[in-house]
């Protein structure tokens, strides 16, 4: 396939029906840090 493959179609099709959101909230919202944050993903924020 190219850029319009029925397959990938379909599977993404699929993937993005079948997909959950999950809201994840923190126990204590004054002392939130974001995964970015705990796991070094962003130099920027990183400790």
């Amino acid at each position: 396939g190219g850029d319009d493959s029925p397959l990938a179609e379909a599977i993404l099709d699929r993937i993005k029906h079948d997909a959950y959101k999950i809201n994840i909230v923190p126990l204590d919202p004054t002392n939130y840090r974001s995964m970015r944050e705990v796991y070094g993903l962003d130099s920027e924020l990183s400790e």
